[in-house]
């Protein structure tokens, strides 16, 4: 699982460096997860190649840096937090329509109700 994860990480870096070169070094965050995927590969590699007791140290290290992968999502909770704002924006603007549309719904089916409870034919349902 570790090794998918590492190589959907590393796609998405090398598609981040291809669509912009000149500036993919200057954001921190692509240069934290360049950080985090080298040594998450690293990792791997310690894992299948190396026995258990060879550079222990160097292999758990590089495990306790996977875990900064999560920081990773907070660079995305600003997006988040524009997109439930605008979501929101757009339900406030929405609210008469829907209100009108719950109504109409309503009054039909007490409409529909009020008709099938007098209709001789329909009173088997």
């Amino acid at each position: 699982m570790s090794l998918f994860y590492n190589s959907v990480f590393t796609i998405e870096l090398f598609i981040k460096f291809l669509t912009f070169p000149k500036e993919f070094f200057f954001s921190k965050w692509n240069l934290l997860s360049f950080i985090i995927i080298s040594s998450s590969v690293a990792s791997v590699y310690f894992e299948e190649n190396i026995a258990k007791k060879d550079y222990l140290f160097l292999k758990s290290t590089f495990l306790a840096t996977q875990l900064f992968r999560f920081c990773l999502i907070f660079k995305d909770i600003l997006f988040l937090k524009k997109l439930f704002l605008t979501l929101k924006i757009i339900l406030v603007k929405c609210t008469p329509i829907i209100t009108l549309f719950f109504l109409v719904l309503f009054f039909f089916s007490l409409i529909g109700k009020i008709i099938l409870n007098n209709d001789e034919f329909l009173c088997f349902l």
